[in-house]
């Protein structure tokens, strides 16, 4: 195995390009990226035990000196629970990322150490011939030994897409705001409907609903000022809120929480590919970090011919994933009853992980 090539360069991709790079240097790694722009994030919050893992990718010391707002906590709006379940709770102080410069960052840290990344490639198609793989685009086609997904979903090759197991699905939508003084907290706020997310940027804040599809679809919300009846009842909140401009449009989006296979023939998937939480883990960037460290781990070990790493990737994934399915049960569990829709039917589903759960320790 010479050639690497990664399809996605999320941070999941550049950050495993990056493991790779530090576990097996004299690879050519090659990162391909369907479009020539960075798509728009909104933002997302980081715990403080990342540093951890980008330590362990000498990419510490560069990270603290960006201009990264500084997460202290959470301020917890979940039917007057003050305490903070493991799934909510970080080590240290946390961030809230500027993504457009962390995606920046990312891959100017990829090019200094000799990874190629390729913007623009177009959507990928991968045939595995013999021992090879040839993925073209749009305009390009790459010869590599070995593919790695990073794409955020199992699309890219059959076999992948149909292990696919879709556990919930859910839709989001976020607007901006004023910054609110320098609060440095983030808020998680129950509503009748689904919950909402808030934190401040360097420059603004930010506001996230993630609710059911079919609630958008039955009342087509559009605009800001369409889901003040959507807020959670907090005045702080509120008020908060009544700073994003009532004609500002949200953009919603899907996500579809879910868990595939973790390798195939001469294949490995990472991030988002490989398995989507409910955004309420606050997770998505520490995992694909955390599993981009695991996929350089396990293609060291295929390389030097190690009969077991796939299988231990592919068990690894499996407890990150149990694990955080357990802590969402625990989470949406402790909703009463009185709550119905959005919370019943993750309630229900909260009760039968923690049953499975406790049935696989007897």
């Amino acid at each position: 195995m010479k050639t690497v090539l990664i399809v996605g360069a999320g941070p999941a991709g550049l950050a495993t390009a990056l493991a790779i790079r530090k576990q097996l240097p004299d690879l050519s790694i090659t990162v391909v990226e369907r479009t020539q722009q960075r798509g728009f994030r909104p933002g997302e919050t980081v715990p403080g035990r990342i540093l951890r893992l980008f330590e362990a990718l000498h990419l510490k010391d560069s990270f603290l000196a960006q201009d990264h707002w500084p997460a202290y906590g959470r301020r917890i709006l979940w039917e007057g629970n003050t305490d903070v379940p493991a799934l909510l709770q970080t080590e240290g102080t946390g961030w809230h990322l500027n993504r457009p410069l962390f995606d920046e960052w990312l891959e100017e840290h990829c090019q200094a150490r000799g990874i190629r990344v390729v913007r623009g490639f177009g959507k990928a198609h991968a045939v595995q011939k013999g021992d090879h793989w040839i993925v073209t685009g749009q305009s390009l086609a790459i010869k590599a030994d070995f593919l790695i997904n990073a794409t955020g979903s199992a699309a890219i090759l059959a076999d992948h897409r149909k292990s696919c197991e879709v556990k919930d699905q859910l839709v989001a939508t976020y607007f901006f705001g004023e910054k609110i003084g320098e609060e440095t907290y983030t808020t998680i706020a129950a509503a009748q409907n689904g919950w909402w997310y808030h934190c401040n940027l360097a420059d603004r804040s930010v506001f996230t609903l993630v609710t059911d599809p079919e609630h958008v679809k039955t009342h087509a919300f559009k605009t800001a000022g369409d889901l003040h009846h959507e807020l959670p009842d907090d005045e702080a909140f509120r008020s908060a809120f009544a700073t994003v401009p009532h004609h500002q449009e949200g953009q919603w989006f899907t996500v579809r929480v879910h868990q595939s296979a973790a390798y195939g023939e001469g294949w490995l998937a990472v991030g988002d590919a490989l398995m989507k939480f409910d955004p309420l883990s606050g997770q998505g960037i520490y995992k694909a970090f955390e599993t981009a460290l695991w996929c350089s781990y396990a293609l060291k070990d295929y390389r030097n011919k190690k009969p077991m790493a796939m299988r231990k990737y592919q068990a690894i994934a499996r407890t990150m994933f149990e694990a955080y399915e357990q802590q969402s049960a625990r989470y949406y569990g402790v909703m009463p009853e009185s709550r119905g829709g959005f919370w019943e039917r993750r309630r229900q589903n909260s009760i039968g992980r923690i049953q499975l759960a406790v049935s696989k320790k007897q």
